[in-house]
């Protein structure tokens, strides 16, 4: 889903299906702690928030480009 922050950031909110086993919250909880350390390529998107605790982890990133582009 397309959001739009306060400030004019446009981005995509994510938040995983349930059930979700304790495994892929880790998994999933690992890959965001990765990412909010400020990665930077053209390939991956910045991450604005997340919460990997929550019963359901969500995370809002940048609005990446076209695949038309790759």
């Amino acid at each position: 889903m397309a959001v739009v922050h306060k400030d004019g950031r446009k981005g995509v909110y994510r938040q995983l299906k349930e059930p979700i086993r304790e495994v892929d919250r880790a998994r999933f909880k690992r890959e965001l702690d990765v990412l909010s350390r400020q990665v930077r390529h053209r390939s991956i998107v910045s991450l604005y928030e997340w919460d990997g605790e929550a019963q359901r982890p969500w995370y809002i990133s940048e609005l990446g480009g076209s695949f038309k582009d790759w």
